[in-house]
């Protein structure tokens, strides 16, 4: 499923119907909420489970308005928006050419400061996260 053109909302869509409203409309709602919290306000709001929707809702916003920014360099698809939510695989900030990808746990084993790794063919190939995520995909297809 490629998800980097928004579509019309319903089926087929990455934007469900939801009980006779809108989900982007319950979204910009509660964002507005959150914009004009304190630092303390929000703390408290992060750390109520009710709101745990919107906060996934608006990091999985943010990564795909980040993947779509370089649709030259990853395809955006379900599972690489997945893997971007939170990326298994990663590059020495050293390794410039992203010749030598590691595992996150690797890295920490071994203080290597590093980034998260761009949902490449090639990364998605050899991500765990990723390969969940396939898994998962083909359950509910």
């Amino acid at each position: 499923m490629d998800i980097g053109a928004p579509g019309p909302r319903g089926k087929g869509s990455i934007i469900p119907e939801r009980a006779g409203g809108d989900i982007r409309g319950a979204f910009a709602a509660g964002k507005a909420k959150f914009e004009t919290m304190n630092n303390d306000q929000l703390a408290q709001a992060l750390a109520n489970p009710v709101n745990t929707p919107l906060f996934v809702a608006a990091h999985m916003a943010l990564d795909l308005h980040t993947l779509n920014r370089h649709k030259n360099e990853v395809h955006v698809t379900a599972e690489a928006l997945g893997y971007f939510y939170n990326a298994d695989r990663v590059y020495a900030r050293s390794d410039t050419k992203h010749e030598h990808l590691l595992t996150k746990e690797e890295a920490k084993s071994k203080n290597i400061p590093s980034n998260p790794a761009w949902p490449t063919e090639y990364v998605l190939q050899h991500s765990e996260h990723a390969g969940n995520i396939r898994k998962w995909l083909e359950k509910v297809h």
